[in-house]
């Protein structure tokens, strides 16, 4: 990295990051990452990948991959490693972004499409957007807390079926200790 700036206006030197100009310093960093993430998801599912990121017409989607039946996929990846509120798709400029996306890939290619984020939007406008978005694509998962997206990549690649989730609890249903065994006899 090389300090740059302005060399007549004695303003302040800045650095000149990798992956980026002054607008999203360090961004692509964390796009590659979480992309890394995300494909690393689609092989747990059985997915082995054809062709990293390209360009479909004017989109660049993250990867081309099959299933074990041979079935191709286009896979869109929108997220962050990032564990915020605003992460993934519960950013309404996520969804929107997504959807065009895909909606343009329509006029391209006819393989199915799936896009891939690490956060699903569980109320608001977000979550109406994600269902829309699930209408326009064939399949949208979330590498984070989506163990049913999973469960459908796995269908959709021929990995293996992770065990059942545990049963939730209720009302004044709780897990503690004694119930788990792991006081002994108190």
């Amino acid at each position: 990295m090389r300090a740059v700036g302005p060399a007549d206006s004695g303003g302040e030197p800045y650095e000149d990051l990798p992956g980026g100009g002054w607008y999203n310093a360090g961004n692509r960093a964390t796009n590659d990452e979480f992309s890394v993430a995300a494909l690393e998801r689609l092989g747990q599912a059985g997915a082995r990948v054809l062709l990293g990121p390209h360009l479909v017409g004017p989109i660049r989607v993250g990867a081309r991959v099959a299933g074990a039946n041979g079935q191709m996929w286009l896979v869109l990846i929108h997220g962050t490693i990032d564990d915020t509120p605003r992460a993934g798709m519960r950013r309404t400029d996520t969804l929107k972004k997504a959807g065009f996306d895909v909606r343009v890939l329509r006029e391209f290619i006819e393989l199915p499409i799936l896009v891939v984020t690490s956060h699903l939007a569980a109320d608001g406008v977000a979550a109406d957007l994600t269902q829309i978005l699930r209408g326009w694509a064939d399949e949208v998962v979330a590498v984070e807390g989506d163990l049913r997206g999973f469960r459908r990549l796995c269908s959709h690649f021929g990995g293996p079926q992770p065990p059942p989730a545990l049963p939730l609890l209720t009302g004044d249903q709780a897990v503690v200790g004694e119930q788990l065994g792991l006081f002994g006899d108190a």
